[in-house]
């Protein structure tokens, strides 16, 4: 069948058709949508230089042999779901070019199957960005879901905005040379990461975690009817994110450690007159942190305003006296405040010891304080965890 730069000005319906030899499409336009639904290609399929303005769809589709769609233009979403590719199909060069609505452009592969020889590259397929900008098009977007790859699909050169491999499983070999693409979301993430580790390349690989572990956040907050336990995880993973980035940065990691210590000793020996203040302040910006939404400004235009007119005109007023007050209520030096960086010693606060940090007599005070004294310890503790962590990322190994 002999296409070649024919055009197509309505809808192109090939559904359920059979290409016993060569399809030629070379250098055709398809103006309305084109449609080759469980259509069978026993002989080679060539659409190369074809511009589809519509979408396409090759849902269920047969290749036996090989299939080009090296210099095709997509101006809508192509379908490739639940086809089969027995050969080698290219899609080198191909150009997503942004439509009127600027709709987000993709190419799916959902639930395909590829044979054991066959081979799909995705060549200088080149959308470069310029401070997360695309040139070209911003919404472009190669995914292949829930699909076994027994051959090979090869990268080479590809900048677009997104890859999704979401259910996807890698039995044969996925190449990717120069490869510059977001993953949609953190199974595609995970799925990166697990390539890296196959190769032994484990930076990377732990690049790739970091960003699933970012990903895996945003789905968590996205979720409808979450959890506590959900709640929980979204904390913990936010907590990662702050302390060493999920085990990328073990100086994030010194930081965090040593801003705990001196934010909880120094809660720890003021009064709990002057401490409550703080603590309302660190609840609320950690609320901003994690919702990262509207309420990010809202929150943060109270702060700002319990800061300049509640909390700094209390100081203010206190400072001459802070000296005095913090005397009477804790007796500290600094060998206490770096003592305080040892996890395991509590010295300070034993009451059987001759000098305790506190000598405030009020209970509720007391057990205010120690209950900070506590916390600080354990984000210490945490703290130095993450720094060792950090420190040990180059001896992942890959399970499969």
């Amino acid at each position: 069948a002999n296409f070649n730069m024919s055009t197509f000005s309505g809808v192109a319906n090939f559904n359920m058709s059979t290409f016993s030899g060569v399809a030629n499409f070379y250098r055709s336009t398809f103006s309305g949508e084109a449609n080759f639904y469980r259509s069978t290609f026993s002989g080679v399929a060539n659409f190369s230089s074809s511009t589809f303005s519509e979408k396409v769809n090759f849902n269920g589709a047969t290749f036996s042999k090989n299939a080009n769609f090296r210099d095709t233009t997509f101006s809508q979403d192509a379908y490739f779901i639940l086809s089969t590719f027995s050969s080698k199909t290219n899609f080198s060069n191909i150009k997503f070019k942004e439509n009127e609505k600027k709709d987000e452009i993709s190419i799916r592969f959902d639930n395909i199957k590829l044979e054991n020889n066959s081979y799909m590259t995705f060549e200088n397929i080149n959308f470069h960005f310029f401070k997360n900008k695309f040139i070209e098009s911003e919404n472009s977007k190669i995914e292949i879901i829930n699909t076994v790859i027994n051959g090979c699909v090869d990268f080479n050169n590809v900048f677009i905005s997104e890859l999704n491999l979401e259910g996807s499983n890698i039995v044969g070999i996925l190449n990717r040379i120069n490869l510059k693409a977001y993953p949609s979301n953190s199974d595609t993430a995970c799925i990166l990461k697990n390539e890296e580790l196959k190769k032994n390349n484990t930076i990377k690989a732990l690049k790739f975690k970091a960003i699933e572990k970012d990903l895996y956040t945003e789905e968590l907050k996205n979720k409808k009817d979450k959890t506590p336990e959900n709640w929980a995880e979204i904390a913990s993973l936010k907590i990662s994110k702050i302390s060493n980035n999920h085990g990328q940065n073990w100086f994030r990691a010194v930081v965090f450690t040593l801003l705990s210590g001196v934010l909880f000793f120094t809660l720890t020996i003021i009064p709990i007159s002057i401490t409550k203040y703080l603590y309302i302040l660190l609840a609320i910006y950690f609320t901003a942190f994690i919702f990262e939404d509207i309420w990010k400004y809202v929150i943060n235009t109270i702060l700002i305003y319990m800061i300049l007119f509640w909390f700094v005109p209390f100081l203010y007023e206190t400072l001459p006296y802070m000296h005095k007050i913090i005397y009477n209520y804790a007796d500290f030096s600094i060998t206490d405040f770096f003592a305080y960086f040892v996890p395991t010693n509590f010295d300070p606060i034993i009451p059987s010891k001759n000098d305790t940090l506190l000598k405030c007599a009020n209970g509720v005070e007391k057990a205010f304080s120690y209950t900070t004294y506590i916390m600080g310890k354990i984000a210490i503790g945490y703290g130095i965890v993450e720094i060792v962590q950090a420190f040990r990322k180059p001896n992942h190994k890959y399970q499969p």
